[in-house]
């Protein structure tokens, strides 16, 4: 070849030059990695998986955790509430020794939770119903019993009508129950009526539900001794 033209070199493609080391090396190098401690791909895969789950599974044991946390602050709310009924209840429920039981016989309370004390009546009308003759014949037979008391007969109306219509239909009513007992051994001197009209009504509202509430004559136990008509 003469001196001084150039000449051009063409690396061979064969397995000792570079160009074919360079192509086979990364692929060594990703499959050897294992050898010389390097984590692979799939290994981090795996090893964020398992992170992973111990996250899940932390996140699910603090949520049991809370779970049952306010389990038993709602069991120890409702046993705080039951308490609380307890307290609450009615003195109606309590006897003459101060535990629950049944009203004393011959008090107040065994007049009104045993016997009845108000009878109820139809619009406009002074007439015993029959549960109201039920009821009257009731409070007779207690009052036989016990002579001690006196009593006083209100007769109520509902709202409608004038005052003085309703302070007179509240007086008729009144003397019907009189009139009853009187007939069934009471001593008309243990009797006396009143009459409010529609001035104290137990229900208020512009309905039958209300009104017939108010319809009522209603006795009231007085100790004493014998009373004044009016």
């Amino acid at each position: 070849m003469p001196f001084g033209r150039s000449m051009v070199f063409k690396m061979p493609e064969k397995p000792g030059n570079w160009p074919y080391f360079r192509r086979i090396v990364p692929l060594n190098v990703a499959q050897r990695a294992g050898s010389f401690g390097w984590p692979t791909k799939a290994q981090r895969e795996c090893a964020g998986n398992r992170d992973e789950g111990k996250t899940s599974m932390l996140a699910s044991t603090a949520g049991r955790r809370w779970l049952c946390v306010v389990a038993l602050l709602g069991a120890t709310v409702t046993l705080s509430a039951c308490a609380a009924n307890k307290e609450l209840e009615p003195d109606s429920a309590l006897n003459g020794s101060g535990k629950y039981g049944a009203a004393t016989p011959g008090s107040q309370r065994d007049f009104t939770q045993n016997v009845g004390d108000i009878v109820y009546f139809s619009t406009d009308q002074t007439d015993l119903t029959p549960e109201g003759t039920q009821i009257l014949a009731k409070q007779a037979q207690w009052l036989k019993q016990y002579p001690q008391y006196t009593i006083t007969i209100e007769g109520h109306a509902d709202e409608r009508g004038t005052r003085e219509y309703n302070i007179a239909l509240g007086a008729k009513r009144a003397t019907s129950v009189r009139n009853y007992l009187s007939q069934n051994g009471i001593n008309a001197s243990r009797i006396r009526t009143i009459s409010y009209g529609k001035e104290r009504p137990v229900a208020v509202c512009n309905d039958i539900s209300c009104w017939s509430q108010n319809r009522r004559a209603q006795t009231v136990l007085n100790t004493g001794g014998q009373v004044s008509q009016r």
